[in-house]
């Protein structure tokens, strides 16, 4: 389990059944991005949020991004809360949902978070994340439509980093 911030940890389906680490970090919600694939072990314990994403190139995860990010918040402003979101193996989905999330939590507080930093901030506190094309794709759009432009460059043939001329990013 890695602490990407100070309330929000990326997991995994196996650390998310050790009961132990979950208390060692304090949590108390568990956004499950595979509730199709991964059982929530300890109903009673624990605040569960269930979606039910793929690691496939046909998986759309910005439809759910509002909803989740309002998880997250309600989390982070209770002030003694923490949350983990995990996937299978934390390397794709609940990486993009969490850079998703920061982009989401940067433009709301009238801030620019370029993509390509928010993955190189969460890749220095998890080495191994890797997301899919289509979740990059989806992280470039969603960039793109906050900030006017995006930091990824030309992934999957479309998304050629382009300023905005009309000077309206937020910093």
């Amino acid at each position: 389990m890695y602490k990407i911030l100070p309330y929000l940890y990326l997991g995994t389906a196996n650390a998310v059944y050790e009961q132990d680490l979950l208390a060692k970090h304090k949590i108390t919600d568990i956004l499950n991005c595979v509730s199709d694939e991964v059982d929530n072990a300890f109903p009673d314990d624990y605040t569960y949020h269930n979606y039910e994403f793929k690691d496939t190139h046909q998986c759309y995860i910005l439809d759910k991004m509002d909803e989740i990010f309002d998880i997250v918040n309600s989390v982070k402003d209770a002030g003694n809360k923490n949350i983990v979101i995990h996937c299978i193996d934390g390397k794709a989905v609940s990486p993009s949902i969490i850079i998703a999330y920061m982009l989401l939590s940067a433009s709301k507080k009238n801030q620019f978070l370029p993509a390509k930093k928010a993955i190189n901030y969460v890749k220095s506190k998890n080495i191994s994340i890797n997301p899919n094309d289509n979740f990059l794709i989806q992280i470039s759009k969603l960039e793109k439509k906050l900030f006017g432009e995006t930091s990824l460059g030309n992934i999957g043939g479309g998304n050629k980093k382009k300023k905005n001329n009309n000077n309206n990013r937020r910093r």
